[in-house]
């Protein structure tokens, strides 16, 4: 019995990977580039230097 509490959150694990961990990750991932698909720091120069703040 103590063996199969062992491995409770694996499930748990797998969940956060793949619907927390991996969005978030590919967020971060496109936010460097441009439409055209190259890289580029203007998406966060439009945000730092933004006259909203």
């Amino acid at each position: 019995m103590k063996q199969i509490n062992k491995f409770l959150f694996v499930p748990y694990i797998l969940w956060m990977i793949l619907f927390i961990i991996v969005p978030v990750l590919l967020l971060i991932y496109f936010s460097f580039f441009d439409l055209q698909g190259h890289f580029s720091f203007e998406n966060y120069k439009k945000n730092i230097f933004s006259n909203l703040l």
